[in-house]
């Protein structure tokens, strides 16, 4: 039977010993046309965001680069451009220093793109057969693990859509898993991949005709040991009335957290953030926690742990449709509490893409569509003590 948490207490809520979020302002981040972070991530030498630019006839890849978090720099290198469409999803440091993952149009459909650079600074693009394949093919999530890389996506080949996993030993050389787990019945999609304790955990959502022959969509779930065997979580806790998807898992001491969104009603009307957690990828239990039933809409779309714990970042709503950004925090993924912050609730129309550790404490990047343009947006929370 599938199971659900009910938190009635914020004893496992984590205290942050800093003041309030604050906005990054810097004159780099904005330009012509539109633009917006995927992600960031911190290095040795300080912060790489990457991005879209859709300021010219067609996107192009971005990156940028920051020593603290507040000032930043594009990178230009032509290798992000070319015809029709380039973009950016995801970072992992490992390899020859960072990986970059994405899509590339340039061959008349969307092939997997990766990127690869010692500092941030200097680029070269990845060129592998396995990115190559019939149909469009994109990737949106890459971690690091001991023997190298798994990046994950999606396949879309004719009418069909299939998780798609890559595996690298060092970002440069690159294979396709072919699994049947990965595949099946409806249109699966992989959005995010964490590695923990027991594996790889990579979680997205199954898109399917139910007996009426209307589409419905419910959380999937994938656990494999090693990136190349993988199996899929079939758990009922993952369905339920309306549509389920996860965007974000991570793995802490305890084990792994998955955050997305339940659409309970139309989309973009009444859609609330969902939770699931499980201590070893396979069997997980539902959060049912009050903090994310409140009106409008609310999305997690990216979550990191670190030392202050999980941190989910995204979006909530205003009663006037405005996006604004929203950061939750929980000790262990069970208790969640939503911050409130100046830095939220200025005019205009922003959220937050993806959170790191790195530069003050804590950075979030996203976009702030406030102009007819929108632009780059970074947030930024200092943390102190232990």
């Amino acid at each position: 039977m599938p199971t659900e948490i009910d938190v009635t207490t914020t004893a496992a809520l984590p205290a942050l010993q800093a003041g309030e979020w604050i906005r990054a302002d810097n004159e780099s981040l904005l330009d012509n046309g539109y633009q917006w972070i995927t992600d960031v991530i911190e290095t040795s030498d300080g912060l790489v965001a990457s991005g879209i630019d859709s300021s010219q006839t067609d996107p192009d890849a971005v990156i940028w680069i920051s020593p603290d978090g507040t000032s930043w720099t594009r990178v230009l290198s032509p290798l992000f451009g070319g015809p029709q469409a380039q973009g950016i999803h995801d970072l992992a440091s490992g390899g020859p220093g960072i990986i970059a993952v994405g899509f590339d149009g340039s061959g008349g459909n969307f092939d997997a793109a990766v990127w690869a650079s010692v500092d941030g600074t200097e680029w070269i693009r990845v060129l592998d057969p396995g990115f190559n394949d019939d149909g469009d093919q994109e990737i949106r999530t890459i971690v690091a693990t001991d023997s190298g890389f798994v990046a994950a996506g999606h396949d879309m080949s004719g009418n069909q859509v299939d998780a798609a996993i890559w595996v690298s030993p060092d970002g440069l050389q690159w294979s396709r898993v072919f699994d049947p787990a990965l595949g099946g019945f409806g249109n699966q999609r992989i959005y995010s991949i964490a590695v923990g304790e027991h594996g790889l955990v990579a979680a997205g959502s199954n898109y399917w005709p139910n007996q009426f022959g209307l589409y419905h969509m419910d959380a999937r779930v994938w656990v494999s040991p090693d990136g190349i065997s993988w199996s899929f979580i079939d758990d009922p806790i993952f369905e339920g009335p309306g549509w389920q998807f996860v965007s974000a898992v991570s793995a802490g001491p305890e084990g792994y957290v998955a955050a997305g969104t339940n659409i309970l009603g139309r989309p973009g009307v009444d859609n609330d953030v969902a939770v699931w957690v499980s201590t070893d990828g396979q069997a997980w239990t539902k959060v049912a926690e009050e903090t994310f039933a409140v009106p409008l809409v609310q999305r997690v779309s990216a979550m990191t742990y670190g030392p202050q714990g999980f941190v989910a970042v995204g979006y909530d709503t205003t009663t006037a449709g405005n996006r604004i950004p929203a950061v939750w925090l929980s000790a262990d993924g069970t208790a969640w509490a939503q911050i409130e912050g100046a830095a939220f609730t200025e005019p205009g129309h922003r959220w937050m893409n993806t959170v790191t550790t790195g530069g003050p404490g804590l950075v979030a990047a996203g976009a702030d569509g406030t102009r007819p343009m929108g632009d780059p947006a970074v947030w930024l929370y200092p943390l102190v003590g232990p």
